[in-house]
């Protein structure tokens, strides 16, 4: 049940990190790389996180909810934030890379969202 767009926007943020982390590899110190590419790879599985827990909690009336897959989403979900705070708190990675790479994920949202429904255009005005 996962949404076409969504699954767009994951693969092709994925993608994208990978081939700006081998450019940024070449002008860059390996910190940068790693805190870019570790954050994109962490935006993407927050982003799946989401998702599934959307999925398992937004169900239609009298459709049961599985209680367990919803308390371990959301297990996933703080630890992932944990593990976010411990890398920016713990100096490992620039915390500029890291919005570079968080951001990447909002940016192919948007772009696969624009390029997913071409036929969105302004209606011409009434006359």
């Amino acid at each position: 049940m996962t949404s076409p767009i969504l699954k767009r926007t994951r693969f092709w943020t994925l993608a994208a990190a990978v081939v700006i982390a081998l450019v940024l590899k070449t002008r860059m110190e390996p910190e940068f790389v790693y805190g870019f590419l570790g954050s994109a790879v962490w935006a993407v599985l927050s982003f799946w996180v989401v998702e599934a827990l959307m999925r398992f909690a937004l169900v239609p009336p009298g459709t049961p909810r599985n209680g367990r897959a919803i308390v371990g989403l959301v297990i996933a979900k703080v630890a992932l934030y944990g593990a976010a705070f411990w890398v920016l708190l713990s100096g490992f990675v620039p915390p500029v890379s890291c919005v570079f790479g968080f951001s990447l994920l909002l940016i192919v949202l948007v772009v696969a969202a624009v390029v997913g429904k071409p036929t969105l255009s302004i209606p011409p005005p009434a006359e």
